[in-house]
């Protein structure tokens, strides 16, 4: 366990990472498809070449207003991915 809050927990091993969330609202647990978003972690060099590749392929890309060097965009078969600078 890298970090941990009463909303999330972060995981590492070696360069490899996952963040798992809890289930806000109360509505039940659903099996299928139901990924909000997959989150990839990179360096700052790595992020500012891909969010410039990204958009010079025209691909949407938003960010949240207080998150910095963080965006999100959707792939091609419309999941929504985030990319951000690791802490």
């Amino acid at each position: 366990v890298y970090r941990e809050n009463d909303r999330q927990v972060f995981l590492h091993a070696g360069s490899q990472g996952v963040a798992l969330f809890r289930k806000q609202g109360d509505s039940p647990l659903t099996t299928g498809n139901d990924l909000n978003h997959l989150a990839l972690n990179v360096g700052s060099g790595t992020y500012e070449a891909l969010k410039a590749d990204l958009e010079k392929h025209g691909v949407v890309v938003t960010g949240r207003p207080g998150e910095d060097r963080c965006i999100y965009f959707q792939d091609p078969d419309g999941h929504r991915l985030q990319l951000m600078v690791r802490s």
